[in-house]
């Protein structure tokens, strides 16, 4: 089913009767919806492709919602947190491993839990760091660049040439965990000599 506030669009999906769920962007996969509307929850999945103020939020949240799942780009300060509240809301989730967009201190006020979704971008951050660095070292956006404006008219030795990471010593400073994910990536599978700081 499809309905419209504030021009805005949603689907719903699950038991009309159950307790109501916000989840203002379409999320990737079938699993969450599954789990959710198999527990007897309703879901309103916001169908736009942008962020919502937070007046929309509110608009949206309406006088019956349990809990809310959210972006990080959106802010849920303490009057869309108060809106929550005052229609039943105990949780937000953030789809996002950061909460900074939400105020923690007044959802703790009113009783609503805060969730997150922390490491689940640590190996995808971590891929996309070897790929910058391969395009960084190989030159591969100069040299796209240079080829779609027309300028490639053949092949040169010098050309983009670029450098080698092959028996080359990458040191990566103070890793966490998004640097132990990329260095992983970068070792293709091979041991992971450890250094430790000179003092």
């Amino acid at each position: 089913m499809h309905i419209t506030l504030m021009n805005i669009k949603f689907e719903s999906r699950g038991s009309d009767s159950g307790n109501r769920i916000l989840v203002t962007r379409p999320l990737v996969g079938e699993r969450w919806l599954d789990l959710l509307t198999s527990a007897g929850f309703h879901i309103d999945i916001c169908t736009i492709e942008r962020t919502l103020s937070p007046a929309e939020l509110i608009e949206a949240i309406g006088t019956s919602c349990v809990g809310a799942i959210g972006q990080l780009s959106e802010s849920w300060n303490a009057d869309v947190l108060r809106a929550l509240h005052a229609g039943g809301g105990r949780v937000v989730c953030n789809y996002a491993v950061g909460y900074n967009n939400i105020d923690v201190t007044e959802a703790t006020r009113l009783g609503i839990a805060v969730g997150n979704t922390p490491g689940v971008l640590t190996e995808a951050t971590a891929e996309l760091a070897a790929a910058l660095t391969y395009a960084a070292i190989r030159h591969v956006v100069p040299a796209d660049g240079f080829t779609r404006e027309g300028r490639f008219i053949g092949w040169a030795p010098s050309l983009f040439l670029g450098d080698l990471l092959h028996r080359k010593t990458l040191g990566v400073l103070g890793p966490g965990r998004i640097g132990t994910a990329y260095i992983r990536c970068l070792a293709f599978g091979k041991p992971i000599p450890e250094g430790r700081p000179r003092t």
